[in-house]
C-alpha cells in the first residue's frame, strides 16, 4: 500500500461518529450532541454530521478527569474504572525516585512517607504492620522488576481518598520476587474501598506487564518525566481495559 494511502486510511480510523462517540464514553447520544453544541466536547460537522477525532477527544477526557474532586473519586472508580486515569491517582506528590534499597519492611516504610506526610492514613505504624503481614503470606512482587504492596483487607482503613505511591530503587531490592530478580519499581495501592482496591490493582497490574512502559519509568529523569508516561498509559487504558 503507499504511504499516502496508508496515512489516509490511518486518519479515518481515528475519526469517530456520533454513535461511536457515544459508545467509547458511555453516554447516550443526545447527551453527545447537547455537549458539543454547548462546547463541552470537542467535535466538528461535516456535511450535517457531527464528526470527532479519537486522539483530541482521548485528551479532552482526561483532563476531565483530572479535574474530579477527591471526594468523588471512590463512587467513580467504583462505577467507571476505565476512564479513571493512574496520573491522578500517582501524582509527584506520591512518587519516591529514589527508594534505598533494604528489607520488605524498610522499603514499605519509605513507600507510605508520602501518604503519612499528604495525611492519607490516620495510623502509619498500623498500616506499615499489615503490608508486611500481607507481603509475608505471599509476596507481591508478581511482574518483572515491579511489586504492588497493598493490605490484605483494605476496606477495614480510614483512607481519606484512594492513592498509589509510586516507588523506583534504582539499585533494585530483594523483595522476594517470584522470579528471583531485584525489584526496582513499586505500586503502592491505598484505597479504603474493597471495590476500588480490586479496580486500582487491575489498572496498576495490566501497567506493570508493560516491560516496555516499567522500562521506561525506570530510565525516567524526572517526576514530570513519568507522569507523561502515565498519561500516554491512560489514553491506552481508556481504549483498551
Amino acid at each position: 500500500m503507499p504511504e499516502g494511502k496508508k496515512s489516509d486510511t490511518m486518519l479515518y480510523d481515528e475519526i469517530m461518529t456520533l454513535p461511536e462517540i457515544a459508545e467509547f464514553l458511555k453516554i447516550g447520544e443526545k447527551t453527545v450532541t447537547k455537549m458539543v453544541q454547548e462546547g463541552k466536547l470537542p467535535g466538528t460537522k461535516i456535511g450535517g454530521q457531527w464528526r470527532f477525532m479519537r486522539e483530541i477527544v482521548k485528551e479532552w477526557l482526561t483532563r476531565q478527569m483530572q479535574a474530579v474532586p477527591q471526594n468523588e473519586l471512590y463512587s467513580l472508580i467504583e462505577t467507571e474504572p476505565r476512564i479513571v486515569p493512574l496520573s491522578r491517582l500517582i501524582t509527584e506528590d506520591y512518587m519516591i525516585l529514589d527508594l534505598e534499597p533494604g528489607t520488605k519492611r524498610s522499603v514499605l516504610k519509605q513507600l507510605i512517607a508520602p501518604l503519612e506526610n499528604n495525611r492519607v492514613i490516620d495510623a502509619p505504624g498500623d498500616f506499615l504492620e499489615k503490608l508486611v503481614a500481607r507481603e509475608q503470606m505471599m509476596t507481591t512482587a508478581i511482574a518483572p522488576r515491579t511489586a504492588f504492596p497493598h493490605p490484605r483487607d483494605p476496606g477495614e482503613w480510614n483512607i481519606r481518598e484512594p492513592r498509589v505511591v509510586l516507588g523506583r530503587c534504582p539499585a533494585g531490592t530483594d523483595f522476594k520476587s517470584l522470579d528471583g530478580k531485584p525489584t526496582r519499581v513499586f505500586f503502592l495501592i491505598c484505597a479504603g474501598s474493597d471495590i476500588a482496591h480490586l479496580h486500582i490493582l487491575a489498572k496498576t497490574a495490566l501497567l506493570g506487564r508493560d516491560e516496555g512502559i516499567i522500562r521506561r519509568i525506570i530510565e525516567a529523569g524526572t517526576a514530570n518525566d513519568i507522569t507523561k508516561i502515565l498519561i500516554e498509559m491512560d489514553g491506552r487504558m481508556i481504549i483498551n481495559i
